[in-house]
Protein backbone atom coordinates (compact mmCIF):
# COMPACT_ATOMS: atom_id res chain seq x y z
CA UNK A 1 0.00 0.00 0.00
CA UNK A 2 1.71 3.67 -0.39
CA UNK A 3 1.16 6.40 1.61
CA UNK A 4 -1.56 8.27 -0.59
CA UNK A 5 -3.50 5.50 -0.29
CA UNK A 6 -3.47 5.39 3.88
CA UNK A 7 -4.42 8.94 3.57
CA UNK A 8 -7.63 7.83 1.51
CA UNK A 9 -8.25 5.56 4.27
CA UNK A 10 -7.63 7.89 6.73
CA UNK A 11 -9.88 10.99 5.43
CA UNK A 12 -12.74 8.04 4.88
CA UNK A 13 -12.06 6.93 8.79
CA UNK A 14 -12.19 10.73 9.58
CA UNK A 15 -15.66 11.00 7.98
CA UNK A 16 -16.72 7.97 8.84
CA UNK A 17 -15.72 7.95 12.76
CA UNK A 18 -14.43 10.32 15.03
CA UNK A 19 -10.95 10.03 13.59
CA UNK A 20 -7.94 12.16 13.80
CA UNK A 21 -3.97 12.01 12.21
CA UNK A 22 -0.92 13.23 11.89
CA UNK A 23 2.12 12.52 9.65
CA UNK A 24 3.77 9.69 12.12
CA UNK A 25 0.30 8.04 12.60
CA UNK A 26 0.32 7.90 8.48
CA UNK A 27 4.40 6.27 8.77
CA UNK A 28 3.44 4.18 11.04
CA UNK A 29 0.29 2.45 9.72
CA UNK A 30 2.22 2.45 6.04
CA UNK A 31 4.80 0.53 8.10
CA UNK A 32 2.25 -1.99 8.97
CA UNK A 33 -0.14 -2.09 6.32
CA UNK A 34 2.87 -1.96 3.37
CA UNK A 35 2.28 -5.18 1.97
CA UNK A 36 -1.90 -5.33 2.29
CA UNK A 37 -3.71 -4.55 -0.80
CA UNK A 38 -5.56 -0.98 -0.87
CA UNK A 39 -8.64 -3.26 -2.34
CA UNK A 40 -8.00 -5.64 0.96
CA UNK A 41 -8.85 -2.47 3.04
CA UNK A 42 -11.11 -0.63 1.74
CA UNK A 43 -13.41 -3.87 1.60
CA UNK A 44 -13.00 -4.56 5.35
CA UNK A 45 -13.07 -0.68 6.33
CA UNK A 46 -16.98 -0.58 4.50
CA UNK A 47 -17.16 -4.08 6.65
CA UNK A 48 -16.57 -2.96 10.10
CA UNK A 49 -18.14 0.88 9.13
CA UNK A 50 -21.41 -1.08 8.15
CA UNK A 51 -21.23 -2.46 11.88
CA UNK A 52 -23.19 -0.66 13.97
CA UNK A 53 -21.26 -2.46 17.06
CA UNK A 54 -18.30 -0.36 15.95
CA UNK A 55 -18.46 3.33 17.10
CA UNK A 56 -14.48 3.91 17.21
CA UNK A 57 -12.03 3.45 14.15
CA UNK A 58 -10.54 0.13 13.25
CA UNK A 59 -7.03 -0.71 14.09
CA UNK A 60 -4.53 -1.80 11.16
CA UNK A 61 -5.23 -5.42 11.92
CA UNK A 62 -8.71 -5.26 10.98
CA UNK A 63 -8.23 -3.38 7.35
CA UNK A 64 -5.11 -6.08 6.93
CA UNK A 65 -7.53 -9.30 7.67
CA UNK A 66 -8.45 -11.29 4.58
CA UNK A 67 -11.76 -10.66 3.49
CA UNK A 68 -14.18 -13.33 3.24
CA UNK A 69 -14.14 -13.59 -0.34
CA UNK A 70 -10.25 -13.71 -0.39
CA UNK A 71 -10.89 -16.87 2.08
CA UNK A 72 -9.73 -20.16 1.11
CA UNK A 73 -11.46 -23.33 2.33
CA UNK A 74 -13.67 -26.52 1.25
CA UNK A 75 -15.98 -25.27 -0.83
CA UNK A 76 -19.60 -25.84 0.36
CA UNK A 77 -22.15 -28.62 -1.17
CA UNK A 78 -25.78 -27.49 -2.08
CA UNK A 79 -28.59 -29.34 -1.11
CA UNK A 80 -28.33 -31.85 -4.57
CA UNK A 81 -24.42 -32.35 -4.32
CA UNK A 82 -24.78 -33.31 -0.61
CA UNK A 83 -27.76 -35.63 -1.45
CA UNK A 84 -25.55 -37.41 -4.04
CA UNK A 85 -22.08 -37.40 -2.00
CA UNK A 86 -23.96 -38.99 0.84
CA UNK A 87 -25.52 -41.64 -1.22
CA UNK A 88 -22.18 -42.61 -2.85
CA UNK A 89 -20.87 -42.94 0.51
CA UNK A 90 -23.91 -45.33 1.48
CA UNK A 91 -23.08 -47.41 -1.27
CA UNK A 92 -19.63 -47.71 -0.39
CA UNK A 93 -20.08 -48.27 3.05
CA UNK A 94 -22.95 -50.73 3.42
CA UNK A 95 -22.79 -53.49 5.40
CA UNK A 96 -25.69 -55.74 4.90
CA UNK A 97 -26.84 -57.08 8.20
CA UNK A 98 -26.19 -60.70 9.49
CA UNK A 99 -28.11 -63.60 8.90
CA UNK A 100 -27.99 -64.75 12.34
CA UNK A 101 -29.10 -60.79 13.39
CA UNK A 102 -31.98 -60.84 10.95
CA UNK A 103 -32.99 -63.99 12.73
CA UNK A 104 -32.70 -63.07 15.88
CA UNK A 105 -34.76 -59.70 15.61
CA UNK A 106 -37.74 -61.89 13.60
CA UNK A 107 -37.54 -64.20 16.76
CA UNK A 108 -38.00 -61.00 19.01
CA UNK A 109 -40.60 -59.30 16.80
CA UNK A 110 -42.82 -62.68 16.34
CA UNK A 111 -42.69 -63.38 20.52
CA UNK A 112 -44.21 -59.86 20.81
CA UNK A 113 -47.82 -59.81 22.85
CA UNK A 114 -50.16 -56.53 22.75
CA UNK A 115 -51.17 -56.46 26.56
CA UNK A 116 -54.57 -55.13 27.75
CA UNK A 117 -53.83 -52.03 28.48
CA UNK A 118 -52.10 -51.75 24.66
CA UNK A 119 -48.56 -51.60 25.22
CA UNK A 120 -46.15 -54.30 23.95
CA UNK A 121 -44.52 -57.25 26.15
CA UNK A 122 -41.17 -58.87 24.71
CA UNK A 123 -40.77 -62.10 25.64
CA UNK A 124 -36.78 -62.54 25.98
CA UNK A 125 -35.31 -66.22 26.02
CA UNK A 126 -31.66 -67.00 26.93
CA UNK A 127 -30.46 -69.36 24.16
CA UNK A 128 -27.60 -71.37 24.70
CA UNK A 129 -24.26 -70.86 22.11
CA UNK A 130 -23.14 -74.20 22.51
Amino acid sequence: MKESEIRTLFFRMANLFNFSYDDYTVEEWLRVLEHIPFEQAEVNLDAYALNPDNEYAPRPGILAAKSILQAKGPAVLDAAETMIMLENRDKETFVPMPKTVKEAMKRIALSTTNDRDGTRTIAITAESGS
